[in-house]
């Protein structure tokens, strides 16, 4: 039986990074929303044989492991918020980088009535 699996386009599947939680987040999202479809993949790549078949046959077992769900949607609840958070402060910080002048100008006036 063949079955199709859709792709999320609006994710993709990402690099971790070593410092940045939103990317962790990210890379967790991808997983989850993709998660049938990169089953399917590895399952592909075993039946296909070749160099590959071996690491995607590993990651497939790990994939399938109740603990890596598990934690998979534990990460996922808990980094939500931080992603969110890293989002929201990234604009202020935007913010403040480009009015940098105002900014200054504000200091420089407060310092020169005190």
């Amino acid at each position: 039986m063949f079955v199709l699996f859709q792709l999320d386009t609006t994710t993709t599947l990402k690099l971790w990074s070593n410092t940045r939680w939103d990317s962790r987040f990210t890379s967790i999202d991808s997983i989850k929303c993709n998660y049938s479809a990169v089953l399917q993949a590895l399952e592909d790549l075993v039946h296909d044989g070749g160099s590959r078949a071996v690491d995607a046959r590993d990651l497939s077992v790990v994939l399938k492991d109740s603990l890596f769900i598990i934690a998979m949607f534990i990460l996922h609840r808990l980094l939500g918020p931080i992603k969110i958070l890293s989002d929201q402060l990234k604009g202020i910080f935007n913010f403040f980088e480009k009015n940098n002048s105002i900014f200054i100008l504000i200091f420089n006036f407060e310092r020169s009535m005190y």
